[in-house]
């Protein structure tokens, strides 16, 4: 078990890595100055997705599926964690969440309205 080098909470962060996924277990996190959420990973990027840039990911949280990033922030990666993915998994800031993560180097496609 590892413990948390960022964000407010004291509590202690865990993972595990098997058949190409990761489960971490930890707790939603609320910056300070507004709602933004999200799940610092208590795991080096570069070990486990093999680099220090932001990283494409699928999984779940708390059973949510969802597709988004893993991105760097001050030497660590977070999971920024949407209203959405929040109210999809029914959690809140400060809740303990499980997350299972995989690479996800699929295209990403944004389909524009036709007035832009």
């Amino acid at each position: 078990m590892a413990t948390r080098g960022k964000g407010n909470s004291k509590a202690k962060a865990s993972w595990e890595a098997r058949e190409g996924a990761v489960r971490v277990r930890a707790v939603l996190e609320k910056a300070e100055d507004c709602e933004a959420c999200g799940v610092w990973m208590p795991f080096a990027a570069l070990e486990v997705f093999g680099t220090r840039a932001r990283v494409p990911v699928r999984g779940t949280l708390n059973g949510f599926a969802f597709r988004s990033s893993l991105s760097p922030m001050g030497g660590r990666h977070i999971l920024p964690v949407n209203r959405q993915m929040r109210e999809g998994a029914g959690v809140q800031a400060g809740d303990a969440v499980e997350v299972v993560l995989e690479r996800d180097d699929g295209p990403r496609t944004v389909t524009l309205p036709p007035d832009l």
